[in-house]
Protein backbone atom coordinates (compact mmCIF):
# COMPACT_ATOMS: atom_id res chain seq x y z
CA UNK A 1 0.00 0.00 0.00
CA UNK A 2 1.43 3.02 -1.27
CA UNK A 3 2.04 5.93 1.56
CA UNK A 4 0.10 8.49 0.54
CA UNK A 5 -2.90 6.18 0.77
CA UNK A 6 -1.86 4.60 4.05
CA UNK A 7 -2.02 8.22 5.33
CA UNK A 8 -5.57 9.26 3.75
CA UNK A 9 -6.70 6.16 5.26
CA UNK A 10 -4.85 7.33 8.52
CA UNK A 11 -6.81 10.84 8.44
CA UNK A 12 -10.14 8.75 7.96
CA UNK A 13 -9.90 6.40 10.18
CA UNK A 14 -8.84 8.77 13.46
CA UNK A 15 -10.84 11.29 12.84
CA UNK A 16 -14.04 9.40 12.83
CA UNK A 17 -12.57 6.32 15.15
CA UNK A 18 -8.87 6.39 16.28
CA UNK A 19 -8.52 2.52 15.30
CA UNK A 20 -8.55 0.48 12.28
CA UNK A 21 -9.93 -2.95 11.97
CA UNK A 22 -11.21 -5.34 9.35
CA UNK A 23 -14.78 -6.87 9.82
CA UNK A 24 -15.06 -9.44 8.33
CA UNK A 25 -19.35 -9.96 7.53
CA UNK A 26 -19.82 -13.83 9.14
CA UNK A 27 -21.43 -14.04 12.59
CA UNK A 28 -18.05 -14.46 14.22
CA UNK A 29 -16.58 -11.20 13.96
CA UNK A 30 -19.60 -9.05 14.42
CA UNK A 31 -18.12 -8.95 17.99
CA UNK A 32 -15.76 -6.49 16.99
CA UNK A 33 -18.29 -3.42 16.83
CA UNK A 34 -17.40 -0.26 18.79
CA UNK A 35 -18.49 0.76 21.83
CA UNK A 36 -18.78 4.51 23.06
CA UNK A 37 -17.67 5.18 26.26
CA UNK A 38 -18.80 8.15 28.15
CA UNK A 39 -17.04 11.62 27.83
CA UNK A 40 -13.40 11.89 30.67
CA UNK A 41 -10.49 13.54 30.27
CA UNK A 42 -11.28 17.24 31.46
CA UNK A 43 -14.61 16.75 28.84
CA UNK A 44 -12.70 15.16 26.14
CA UNK A 45 -14.57 12.56 24.38
CA UNK A 46 -12.77 8.94 24.58
CA UNK A 47 -12.25 7.25 21.78
CA UNK A 48 -14.43 3.88 20.59
CA UNK A 49 -12.64 0.55 21.52
CA UNK A 50 -13.19 -2.56 19.06
CA UNK A 51 -14.03 -5.83 20.59
CA UNK A 52 -11.45 -8.37 19.78
CA UNK A 53 -12.78 -11.06 17.21
CA UNK A 54 -12.82 -14.53 19.36
CA UNK A 55 -10.96 -15.58 16.53
CA UNK A 56 -9.23 -14.98 13.65
CA UNK A 57 -11.13 -15.58 10.10
CA UNK A 58 -9.53 -16.09 7.01
CA UNK A 59 -10.94 -14.51 3.99
CA UNK A 60 -9.66 -13.59 0.26
CA UNK A 61 -10.16 -10.21 0.64
CA UNK A 62 -6.99 -9.90 3.10
CA UNK A 63 -3.53 -10.29 2.96
CA UNK A 64 -2.39 -13.58 4.05
CA UNK A 65 1.35 -12.48 5.18
CA UNK A 66 0.82 -9.33 7.34
CA UNK A 67 -0.38 -8.73 10.67
CA UNK A 68 -1.31 -5.20 11.64
CA UNK A 69 -0.78 -4.44 15.65
CA UNK A 70 -2.15 -2.10 17.68
CA UNK A 71 -1.41 -1.46 21.16
CA UNK A 72 -3.16 0.14 23.46
CA UNK A 73 -3.33 4.02 23.98
CA UNK A 74 -0.82 4.92 26.68
CA UNK A 75 1.59 1.87 26.49
CA UNK A 76 3.71 4.33 24.32
CA UNK A 77 4.99 1.26 22.34
CA UNK A 78 7.89 2.25 19.92
CA UNK A 79 9.98 -0.44 17.42
CA UNK A 80 13.69 0.48 18.08
CA UNK A 81 16.22 -1.45 16.65
CA UNK A 82 14.01 -4.27 15.05
CA UNK A 83 12.15 -4.84 18.49
CA UNK A 84 8.98 -3.56 20.31
CA UNK A 85 10.02 -1.70 23.44
CA UNK A 86 7.95 -0.11 26.29
CA UNK A 87 9.89 2.19 28.47
CA UNK A 88 7.65 3.28 31.37
CA UNK A 89 10.08 6.12 31.98
CA UNK A 90 8.97 7.46 28.73
CA UNK A 91 5.24 7.86 29.03
CA UNK A 92 4.58 11.78 29.08
CA UNK A 93 1.06 13.72 29.74
CA UNK A 94 -2.20 11.54 30.28
CA UNK A 95 -0.84 8.21 29.27
CA UNK A 96 -0.28 6.74 32.54
CA UNK A 97 -3.86 7.57 33.69
CA UNK A 98 -4.69 5.97 30.40
CA UNK A 99 -2.87 2.97 31.28
CA UNK A 100 -5.46 2.97 34.92
CA UNK A 101 -8.03 3.47 32.75
CA UNK A 102 -7.62 0.10 30.48
CA UNK A 103 -6.66 -1.29 33.47
CA UNK A 104 -2.58 -1.62 32.73
CA UNK A 105 0.07 -1.17 34.68
CA UNK A 106 3.49 -1.29 34.06
CA UNK A 107 4.28 -4.61 34.61
CA UNK A 108 1.89 -5.77 32.27
CA UNK A 109 2.63 -3.78 29.69
CA UNK A 110 6.52 -4.92 29.80
CA UNK A 111 5.27 -8.44 30.28
CA UNK A 112 2.60 -8.15 26.75
CA UNK A 113 5.55 -6.73 24.63
CA UNK A 114 8.05 -9.21 25.68
CA UNK A 115 5.48 -12.10 24.42
CA UNK A 116 4.75 -9.97 21.23
CA UNK A 117 7.94 -9.91 20.37
CA UNK A 118 8.51 -14.01 21.31
CA UNK A 119 5.72 -13.95 19.10
CA UNK A 120 7.06 -11.88 15.59
CA UNK A 121 10.09 -12.91 16.42
CA UNK A 122 10.97 -14.43 13.17
CA UNK A 123 8.67 -11.84 11.52
CA UNK A 124 10.28 -8.69 10.16
CA UNK A 125 8.71 -5.58 11.83
CA UNK A 126 7.82 -1.92 10.07
CA UNK A 127 5.80 1.10 12.21
CA UNK A 128 2.72 0.86 10.01
CA UNK A 129 2.81 4.75 9.34
CA UNK A 130 6.50 5.78 8.76
CA UNK A 131 6.39 9.69 9.22
CA UNK A 132 8.66 10.45 11.95
CA UNK A 133 7.21 9.95 15.50
CA UNK A 134 7.45 13.55 15.98
CA UNK A 135 5.51 14.44 13.42
CA UNK A 136 2.83 12.07 14.25
CA UNK A 137 2.70 12.74 18.02
CA UNK A 138 1.98 17.03 17.50
CA UNK A 139 -0.71 16.23 14.62
CA UNK A 140 -2.79 13.96 17.54
CA UNK A 141 -2.12 16.78 19.77
CA UNK A 142 -3.35 19.09 17.47
CA UNK A 143 -6.58 17.00 16.25
CA UNK A 144 -7.79 16.39 19.98
CA UNK A 145 -7.63 19.83 21.12
CA UNK A 146 -9.73 21.15 18.06
CA UNK A 147 -12.03 17.96 18.03
CA UNK A 148 -11.82 17.59 22.11
CA UNK A 149 -11.92 14.18 21.76
CA UNK A 150 -9.21 11.05 22.10
CA UNK A 151 -7.61 10.06 18.84
CA UNK A 152 -5.44 6.73 18.28
CA UNK A 153 -1.62 7.44 18.34
CA UNK A 154 -0.84 6.67 14.97
CA UNK A 155 2.95 5.58 16.50
CA UNK A 156 1.44 2.43 18.47
CA UNK A 157 0.33 0.56 14.77
CA UNK A 158 2.88 -1.97 13.74
CA UNK A 159 3.08 -4.55 10.64
CA UNK A 160 3.95 -7.88 11.27
CA UNK A 161 5.37 -9.81 7.68
CA UNK A 162 4.65 -13.07 8.66
CA UNK A 163 4.27 -16.67 7.15
CA UNK A 164 1.28 -17.13 5.66
CA UNK A 165 0.39 -20.46 7.33
CA UNK A 166 0.93 -19.19 10.75
CA UNK A 167 -0.84 -16.03 10.35
CA UNK A 168 -4.58 -16.92 11.46
CA UNK A 169 -2.92 -18.27 15.03
CA UNK A 170 -0.52 -15.35 15.30
CA UNK A 171 -3.18 -12.84 15.44
CA UNK A 172 -5.24 -15.35 17.90
CA UNK A 173 -1.87 -15.28 20.00
CA UNK A 174 -1.55 -11.16 19.84
CA UNK A 175 -5.13 -10.58 20.61
CA UNK A 176 -4.82 -12.47 23.83
CA UNK A 177 -2.03 -9.88 24.87
CA UNK A 178 -3.93 -7.33 26.87
CA UNK A 179 -2.20 -4.65 25.71
CA UNK A 180 -2.67 -5.08 22.46
CA UNK A 181 -5.19 -3.42 21.77
CA UNK A 182 -6.29 -5.55 17.85
CA UNK A 183 -4.39 -7.44 15.80
CA UNK A 184 -5.51 -8.12 12.24
CA UNK A 185 -5.16 -8.67 8.75
CA UNK A 186 -4.98 -6.23 6.61
CA UNK A 187 -7.18 -5.80 3.09
CA UNK A 188 -6.00 -6.28 -0.21
CA UNK A 189 -5.76 -2.69 -1.70
CA UNK A 190 -8.05 -2.13 -4.10
CA UNK A 191 -7.54 0.04 -7.28
CA UNK A 192 -10.62 2.55 -7.33
CA UNK A 193 -10.29 3.81 -11.36
CA UNK A 194 -12.24 0.93 -12.65
CA UNK A 195 -15.58 1.54 -14.08
CA UNK A 196 -18.73 -0.75 -14.31
CA UNK A 197 -21.50 -1.07 -16.65
CA UNK A 198 -23.31 1.14 -17.91
CA UNK A 199 -20.48 3.50 -18.48
CA UNK A 200 -19.79 6.53 -16.28
CA UNK A 201 -20.77 9.64 -18.41
CA UNK A 202 -18.38 12.28 -19.07
CA UNK A 203 -19.00 15.91 -18.01
CA UNK A 204 -15.06 17.50 -18.71
CA UNK A 205 -16.36 19.76 -21.11
CA UNK A 206 -18.91 21.11 -18.37
CA UNK A 207 -16.38 22.13 -16.02
CA UNK A 208 -15.50 25.85 -17.24
CA UNK A 209 -14.66 26.73 -13.93
CA UNK A 210 -10.76 25.58 -14.74
CA UNK A 211 -10.62 28.09 -17.31
CA UNK A 212 -9.02 31.64 -16.95
CA UNK A 213 -11.14 34.39 -15.80
CA UNK A 214 -13.70 35.54 -16.41
CA UNK A 215 -15.00 32.79 -17.49
CA UNK A 216 -13.76 30.22 -14.67
CA UNK A 217 -11.35 30.56 -11.94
Amino acid sequence: MSKGVKWVAAVWMTSLLGCAADIDDSAETSSSALSAPPASNGGMKQRALPRKPARAVQSRGLIPDQIIVKFKEGTRVRLRSGALRFDPGALVGNEQAILARNGLAAAKVASDVAAANALLGQAALDRHFDRPEPDLEREKALGEANTQQELADLNLYYTAHVDSRAQSALIDQLNALDSVELAYAPAIPQDAWADVPPATPVFTANQAYVNAAPVGM
